[in-house]
């Protein structure tokens, strides 16, 4: 198959992302803009064009509907780190790009954005350092806030966030849980760890890997064990494909089939 299409860009290509349309969101680096934010349809062809003045885009999506594009951006300007997200209907950028913006979002004072996902209503998740956001529309919604007991956090899952939570089982010890919290208001999925303690969490669209150390861990978005490997040398790191598993180690690497 070769190439579908191409472009030459005005700028530095900070970004990319692509929904399952094949549309894609350029963010670019500009010496006159802080960012400009460009998407193309499926084709290639440009549908609309997003100059940021003041602030750096850092992450952007488009929903599977093509309907929507989130921007996430970075504002330095004041005397607080303001996060802030731009949910743009792109049909109306089309025609009227300075009303394009449908729904806004700012952060609580100096929380940072780390990451924006459509689920399959086309809602947007929007994932900051303490908690996560839902964004529509006509409405916002806090879904999760993390606490002392919150391990890791991740929205890639389809539909779903990943929570991993210890809860005190003693006077010195704890036991492990990950929640797969469904986004699209249906049943939510419990993984039990024990004492087994998590080092790394990795999500695609339908895998979840842990990393314990000494042993991986590979559960579906239903919450079932899919993959349990063990081994002698610590893991540093994990790679994880649609059937297959990078574990890295300090001086090399295994391929393990999930």
């Amino acid at each position: 198959m070769g190439v579908k299409w191409e472009k030459d860009v005005d700028g530095e290509i900070y970004r990319v992302s692509v929904n399952k349309n094949g549309y894609v969101s350029v963010i670019l680096k500009n010496s006159t803009y802080k960012s400009i934010i460009v998407v193309y349809d499926g084709e290639g062809n440009e549908l609309l064009r997003n100059f940021l003045k003041s602030s750096y885009a850092i992450c952007s999506e488009i929903s599977d509907n093509n309907q929507y594009l989130a921007v996430g951006r970075i504002d330095y300007s004041g005397t607080v780190v303001k996060s802030i997200i731009d949910l743009i209907s792109i049909g109306i950028a089309k025609d009227n790009p300075k009303n394009s913006v449908v729904n806004k979002y700012e952060s609580e004072s100096s929380k940072i954005l780390n990451n924006i996902k459509f689920n399959e209503k086309n809602e947007a998740i929007c994932m900051f350092d303490s908690y996560v956001q839902k964004l529509t529309q006509d409405t916002t919604q806090r879904l999760y806030d993390m606490d002392n007991n919150s391990m890791f956090l991740d929205i890639n899952l389809k539909n779903s966030m990943v929570v991993v939570e210890k809860e005190t089982s003693g006077l010195f010890s704890y036991e492990y849980q990950m929640s797969i919290k469904n986004t699209v208001g249906k049943s939510d999925n419990l993984y039990i760890l024990g004492k087994d303690t998590p080092k790394k969490l990795k999500v695609t669209k339908n895998l979840i890997c842990l990393n314990l150390a000494n042993e991986v861990r590979v559960v579906s978005s239903g919450g079932w064990l899919l993959k349990r490997y063990t081994t002698n040398s610590e893991i540093q790191d994990i790679v994880v494909g649609n059937s297959i598993i990078g574990i890295i180690y300090n001086n090399k690497i295994e391929v393990i089939d999930i």
